[in-house]
C-alpha cells in the first residue's frame, strides 16, 4: 500500500487515446517529473492540463497528452492519483508507460487500484465485485444491476441485517453476563425476531435465480427434431445467417450460441442439433451436446415442423414449466392444422410462426419473457445477489439463523444461539467485506483486469 502503482487503464491496442493510471504516495512527484504544460502553472486537482510527457532525463518528447492529478481520500483508491490521457498507439502507451515505471511506479496487477480502492474503506467488498459486474454486463438489466450495487444496494440491505441480528445477539449476551439485572431471555419473542430476519435472507435468496440471469445472461435453447427448422429460427431471431440450413436433416453438428438482448434481459440464444437416433459418431456427439444444452437451459425452445404429422413425441422429453413450443413453417398450413397443435400441445404456451417469412418472432420472445418473468426474473429496482460467493456467504447466514431458532425452541443453552448468531454475523462480514481472508480477496481480484 506505500509503493506506487501504474497501468493502463484502457483496452490494449490501436485507438484514439488511452489512459495511463498512477496511484499511490508518489503519483503527483512521478507527473511533476514527466509532464510539462503547454501553459506554465501548478497542478491543480481534477483539471486536465495539456502539455507534453518528456524523459527527464534526455528531454525527448515521447506524447503530447492531458493530465490530472487528484489528491488523497479524493480519488478512486482514496490514494493520491494522478492520469495521463496520451494518444492511443501502441508505441505511444508503451513509451509513456515503462517511463513512469522507471521514475518509481511499479506494475499494477490485476484489479489492484479496486482492491486498494476496498482496502482504504473507498468501496465495501460488494461495490467492488459491482465494478467487474459493470464492465461485462452483458444487457441493460445487467448494467442496472450493477448500477445498484455499486451504489451500495446490496451492502446497505446487508448492514441492516447485521444490525437487526446484533440487536437480537446483545439482547441474549446480555442475558447470559446479567442474569439478575436483564432477567430470563424471552425465547418465544426471539425466535418470532429471528423468523422475520431470516425471512428477509430467504427472500433475497429467491431472487438469486434473477441476479445470475441479469448477470450471465438467460439461456434460451432451441431443440427439437432433425429439420425441425431451428437452425432458420436461429437465424431469423439473431437477424442474420448465423446457422447453416441445408434441407438435409442433421446439419447442425455443433452446439451455436449467440448473445441478445431481449426487453433489457441479456439472452444467450443457442441452436442445437436435432433430438433423435444418430446416423454416425459425429452426430452421436452433436446430438448429447445438444441434451447437454437441454439440462442448463433457463427456457427450451421446442421447436417442431407445423406442417409434419409427428412433431409432439419430445413432449416427454422437455421440461413443461421451462419450455415455449414454437410451431414452425405456418406459413404453410392453415387453421385446422393450428387447432390440432393447440390440442397436441394443451396447456403449454405455444407460439406460431415461420422463420422463412419472419411470422411470429415477436410473439415468441414475449412469449420466452413472460415465462421468466413468472418466476420472477424480470429487471427491478431491488438489490440483487449476483455471484456465487454471495449465494453460498447468504446461505451460511440463513441457516445459522435456522440454528438460533431451533436452539431457542428446544431449550438448549445461550450459549448455543450466541455461536449461531456469531456465525451468520461472519458470514454476512465476508458478503461485504467486513471481514474477509487473503486467500477470498486474492480470488476475487485475480478475476479483474490490468489497470481496473
Amino acid at each position: 500500500m506505500e509503493e506506487t502503482i501504474a497501468a493502463v487503464g484502457t483496452p490494449l491496442g490501436e485507438g484514439a487515446i488511452a489512459v495511463v493510471r498512477i496511484s499511490g504516495p508518489q503519483s503527483r512527484t512521478i507527473l511533476e517529473r514527466i509532464f510539462v504544460a503547454r501553459r506554465p502553472g501548478p497542478l491543480i486537482p481534477f483539471q486536465l492540463r495539456l502539455g507534453w510527457v518528456l524523459d527527464p532525463e534526455t528531454g525527448r518528447r515521447l506524447d503530447e497528452v492531458l493530465a490530472t492529478w487528484m489528491p488523497q481520500g479524493r480519488s478512486y483508491t482514496a490514494e493520491e492519483m494522478a492520469e495521463i490521457h496520451c494518444h492511443g498507439g501502441i508505441a505511444a502507451v508503451r513509451s509513456v508507460l515503462r517511463l513512469v515505471w522507471r521514475e518509481g511506479a511499479r506494475p499494477a496487477g490485476p484489479g489492484e487500484f479496486t482492491l486498494r480502492a476496498f482496502l482504504n474503506g473507498r468501496l465495501g467488498l460488494t461495490e467492488a465485485e459491482a465494478v467487474l459486474d459493470l464492465i461485462r454486463a452483458p444487457g441493460e438489466a445487467g448494467l442496472e444491476a450493477a448500477v445498484r450495487q455499486l451504489a451500495g444496494g446490496l451492502r446497505r440491505w446487508s448492514e441492516d441485517l447485521w444490525s437487526a441480528l446484533r440487536s437480537v445477539l446483545a439482547e441474549v449476551e446480555a442475558s447470559i453476563d446479567f442474569p439478575e439485572e436483564v432477567g430470563e431471555a424471552e425465547r418465544g419473542r426471539l425466535a418470532s425476531e429471528l423468523e422475520g430476519i431470516g425471512r428477509r435472507a430467504r427472500e433475497m435468496l429467491a431472487r438469486a435465480e434473477q441476479g445470475r440471469v441479469v448477470r450471465e445472461g438467460l439461456r434460451v435453447v432451441l431443440v427439437g427434431r432433425p429439420n425441425a427448422g431451428k437452425s432458420s429460427l436461429m437465424n431469423a431471431l439473431v437477424g442474420r445467417e448465423r446457422a447453416i440450413v441445408t434441407p438435409i436433416p442433421g446439419t447442425t453438428r455443433d452446439v451455436l450460441e449467440e448473445a441478445l438482448d431481449w426487453g433489457g434481459l441479456p439472452v444467450c440464444l443457442t441452436d442445437t442439433a436435432g433430438l433423435g437416433p444418430a446416423r454416425d459418431g459425429a452426430e452421436a456427439v452433436a446430438v448429447e451436446r445438444a441434451r447437454e444444452a437441454l439440462g442448463r437451459a433457463d427456457v427450451l425452445l421446442l421447436v417442431v415442423d407445423g406442417s409434419e404429422e409427428d412433431g409432439g413425441s419430445l413432449a416427454a422429453e422437455v421440461p413443461r414449466d421451462r419450455a415455449v413450443v414454437a410451431v414452425n413453417k405456418a406459413d404453410l398450413f392453415g387453421e385446422v392444422v393450428r387447432r390440432r397443435w393447440e390440442a397436441v400441445f394443451r396447456g403449454w404456451p405455444v407460439v406460431f410462426c415461420s422463420a422463412k417469412e419472419g411470422w411470429g418472432l415477436d410473439e415468441l420472445r414475449e412469449t420466452v419473457l413472460e415465462l421468466v418473468a413468472a418466476r420472477g426474473i424480470r429487471p427491478g429496482d431491488s438489490p440483487l445477489i449476483t455471484r456465487e460467493r454471495q449465494r453460498r456467504l447468504l446461505e451460511r447466514c440463513e441457516a445459522a439463523i435456522a440454528e438460533a431458532r431451533a436452539a431457542l425452541a428446544e431449550g438448549l443453552p445461550l450459549e448455543v444461539v450466541v455461536v449461531n448468531l456469531n456465525e451468520a454475523g461472519e458470514a454476512l462480514g465476508e458478503l461485504t467485506g467486513r471481514q474477509v481472508r487473503q486467500e477470498v480477496l486474492e480470488e476475487i481480484f485475480s478475476e479483474f483486469c490490468v489497470g481496473k
